[in-house]
């Protein structure tokens, strides 16, 4: 295991989650992933994730989705999952069709059951409409999100 890009080398898939003011520098310190086949893949909430990386990446082999998997942050490297729920990507450009369905299919066969969208827009704004919905809710309450239905009771 190692927190240094420059040990692994380039990579076919870089998968990019980080908060979004992070988006930038996380980028820059992992360029050694990068090479001209390299497939980009960010899961992050927001809108200006995809235009960020693309100014570093290009467009051409970039793919963004939502995913409702929970995590946990235990320490530094290391995450709980703490819940399944739905993963969807698709092409910011809509050009790379078969890398969002090859990816996908990697995805899903490790158990992240993944869909593919022709409408990447409509996902995210999706996404940031539930958001904005769910996470005032959990800080004013102090609950996470699992927990919010079981207020209802």
């Amino acid at each position: 295991m190692t927190t240094d890009p420059g040990d692994i080398g380039a990579a076919d898939l870089v998968i990019v989650f980080v908060k979004s003011y992070d988006t930038e520098e996380a980028l820059g310190s992992a360029l050694s992933l990068f090479h001209e086949e390299t497939v980009v893949l960010t899961l992050q909430n927001g809108l200006n994730n995809l235009k960020t990386i693309a100014g570093v990446t290009g467009r051409d082999r970039l793919l963004g989705g939502t995913t409702a998997h929970g995590a946990t942050l235990l320490s530094h490297g290391r995450i709980r999952h703490a819940g399944r729920g739905e993963t969807v990507i698709g092409s910011f450009t809509g050009s790379a069709v078969h890398e969002t369905s090859t990816v996908a299919e990697l995805f899903t066969s490790a158990g992240i059951t993944t869909t593919v969208t022709s409408d990447l827009t409509a996902t995210l704004w999706r996404k940031l409409i539930i958001n904005a919905a769910i996470n005032p809710l959990t800080a004013l309450t102090r609950l996470s999100n699992g927990k919010l239905p079981n207020t209802l009771d």
